[in-house]
């Protein structure tokens, strides 16, 4: 579970509370429909016109309820915009996060590649994706100083590459598989049953 597991929780939520709705007209409107068809076509008794007339209303609630999940659509939509700018600010670099000792390491000329790479693992471990970022920019240079045959040159190059890994887009592509199993239940209610089984755990470890 990661610090933005909050935005999964809020579009489970919404996602949670539309398929209830939707599941209460949906059982109203089978219901009614039983009630309905109870009385011969064409009926005219009191009972026959208040059984059609809830049979009509009951109809009509159930589609206003699948227009309004649609609708939530753009609560989903409002939701993702603001998880951008957050993975944004949690991943974009600051000053605070620098880490002097090791930048004199990455200044001084002294590390190996596996230094490097341990420093990287440590960076990353710890959540600094400032520091992620110098070391990678410092194994990139670090590439251009060796021979073109070097082995060294190749592995340094591969953690910087490494360094541009943007975790945050991983957080995003796990809320739009989320956003996209919504789309589609809400243009398929036959999908909703299987909501939890396939995204529960996504929600959990979001």
């Amino acid at each position: 579970m990661s610090k933005f597991n909050e935005y999964a929780q809020k579009l489970n939520q919404i996602a949670q509370t539309s398929f209830a709705e939707y599941g209460k007209a949906e059982n109203d409107f089978r219901l009614a429909k039983q009630a309905f068809e109870q009385f011969p076509a064409g009926a005219q008794t009191p009972e026959a016109l208040m059984a059609q007339a809830n049979f009509y209303s009951a109809r009509d609630e159930l589609q206003a309820t699948q227009r309004h999940m649609a609708d939530r659509l753009q609560d989903v939509k409002k939701l993702r915009s603001e998880l951008a700018q957050a993975v944004e600010s949690a991943f974009c670099a600051d000053p605070k996060a620098v880490d002097p000792a090791t930048m004199t390491l990455l200044q001084s000329g002294i590390l190996t590649v596996n230094e490097y790479s341990r420093l990287m693992d440590d960076a990353k471990s710890a959540g600094n994706f400032t520091m992620v970022r110098l070391i990678g920019k410092a194994s990139a240079d670090a590439a251009k100083t060796k021979g073109e045959n070097d082995p060294a040159a190749g592995e340094l190059r591969a953690l910087a590459h490494r360094s541009r890994e943007n975790p945050g887009d991983s957080v995003l592509s796990s809320f739009d598989m989320l956003a996209d199993a919504f789309t589609r239940s809400t243009k398929n209610p036959g999908l909703i049953d299987h909501w939890n089984d396939l995204c529960s755990e996504t929600v959990e470890n979001f």
